[in-house]
């Protein structure tokens, strides 16, 4: 499975950059670079860009807003994330020993695990770490920890959905907090 970057490259490869162009037009999106170096294509152009203003976004965000609202508006884009991805799935409610159980069967017995009222989550994608979200895996790499805020919306609503009752979900751990993986306590009681 190809990566954004990846299909992007091969747009331009065969001329269907085109779509690709962003401000200013084609002079505008090749980058000048060093000597020796190809010019960027208009897409390589344009993610560069993307990837900027979302490192520029949340470092506003950090700084205009307080942190029980970008908590707030982190995890409601999490939760909607987690319904986008999942539209058209019934899930029916199930006691929290067999979703435990299936989460393991993705994430191995280490990645789920229930001990007491806590359920202990992790996920990477891969053994050496990284995060499953394309923006965190591919994106600025001075994108600001707020971002993992969306993660803790997204496993708070796989596991309410999967439960088909209220938890609370806590960040233990995430790629932008120096961790290796994204680690979550979730509260059953």
């Amino acid at each position: 499975m190809m990566d954004r970057r990846e299909v992007c490259l091969k747009a331009a490869g065969v001329g269907l950059a085109a779509g690709c162009l962003g401000v200013g037009g084609a002079g505008a999106c090749l980058a000048q670079t060093a000597a020796g170096e190809p010019p960027k294509t208009p897409c390589e152009k344009r993610l560069e860009w993307t990837e900027n203003w979302t490192r520029r976004f949340f470092e506003t965000l950090d700084g205009q807003v307080d942190e029980a609202t970008r908590r707030r508006l982190m995890t409601a884009n999490g939760r909607a994330c987690y319904r986008e991805s999942h539209a058209g799935r019934e899930v029916q409610p199930m006691p929290a020993d067999e979703l435990v159980a299936r989460l393991q069967s993705w994430a191995g017995p280490e990645g789920c695990r229930r001990e007491g009222d806590a359920v202990y989550f992790t996920y990477k994608a891969g053994p050496d770490g990284g995060c499953l979200c394309p923006l965190v895996q591919k994106g600025p790499a001075e994108l600001s920890p707020t971002f993992c805020l969306c993660s803790v919306g997204y496993v708070t609503q796989l596991f309410e959905t999967g439960l088909g009752r209220s938890v609370r979900v806590e960040l233990l751990e995430s790629l932008r907090t120096g961790g290796k993986a994204c680690r979550f306590k979730i509260d059953l009681a």
